[in-house]
């Protein structure tokens, strides 16, 4: 991984550049794993050349902002810790590449994360997991605009919400006009162990082509009684029993970050006890 001063992009009007202090990042052979760690204020611009496989681990603090170019048949798998503060994220992905977003968020904050697929089959996918507790209150954004034809998204997103706390998702599918042949898919599901806490989950379409496939669904429910039953009639005691049911409840997305989600997960499952 090389740092730079100075990276020519070209990223469309479609980029809103923000201001602030920039740390630009040029990836021009394949990596296994690039640190990003933005801090307040600060926006990081991250350039992976074609062909280029890499994975991005970020953990980050305050209000900031990383910005991703991925030229032809890139391929990054960016993972990331949102536990306080803004995150803004953006990928521009142009033809074949492809992006893997995993994001696990806990406690106060806001995260919006936006991929723009604006070639021939560019492929996005966004996993991500919400826990709520105490008072907290996050708000989870992903939008998946497509504007290359043949190009593919899925966002899979799931929610566990105790105390008082409260959640919003917004998931957002937008097709262009020029947009032939696309996939799309988003799903969020949500537990609720609490009768106080709350959450809004809102998937949208805005399809502008008649020639996609494209779908959407939520699921809002409490722990099911016939797996806490299952445990209890083992002689496992009800909150060690709910910490296994939320595990496995997240474990389809904390897997996929490999030794990365071995540490949220024990973050998550100390929230809980």
């Amino acid at each position: 991984m090389d740092v730079v001063q100075e990276v020519e992009t070209t990223f469309p009007d479609v980029w809103e550049k923000p201001s602030g202090k920039e740390v630009v990042v040029h990836v021009q052979e394949n990596s296994d794993v690039v640190l990003v760690s933005p801090s307040d204020g600060e926006r990081v611009t991250i350039l992976v050349d074609k062909n280029v496989e890499v994975v991005f681990f970020e953990e980050g603090s305050g209000t900031y902002t990383v910005d991703i170019l991925c030229k032809d048949n890139a391929n990054v798998r960016y993972y990331s810790k949102t536990t306080t503060g803004s995150a803004k994220r953006f990928c521009y992905l142009e033809r074949d590449a492809s992006i893997f977003w995993i994001d696990a968020t806990y406690g106060t904050a806001k995260v919006a994360v936006t991929s723009y697929l604006a070639d021939k089959g560019a492929d996005a996918e966004f996993h991500s997991v919400f826990l709520g507790s105490g008072s907290h209150t996050f708000s989870v954004t992903s939008k998946m605009i497509h504007a290359g034809s043949h190009s593919t998204s899925n966002m899979v997103s799931r929610a566990v919400m105790l105390g008082k706390s409260k959640g919003n998702y917004e998931g957002l599918i937008r097709i262009l006009p020029e947009a032939k042949g696309c996939d799309a898919y988003q799903k969020e599901d949500t537990l609720l162990l609490s009768p106080e806490a709350h959450m809004d989950a809102t998937p949208n379409l805005e399809i502008s082509n008649e020639d996609v496939r494209c779908s959407h669904g939520v699921s809002l429910g409490q722990v099911d009684d016939e797996k806490l039953f299952y445990f209890l009639s083992r002689g496992i005691p009800k909150k060690e029993a709910v910490q296994l049911i939320v595990q496995g409840f997240f474990d389809e997305i904390l897997d996929g970050m490999q030794e990365h989600g071995t540490g949220i997960r024990k973050d998550i499952l100390q929230v809980i006890a």
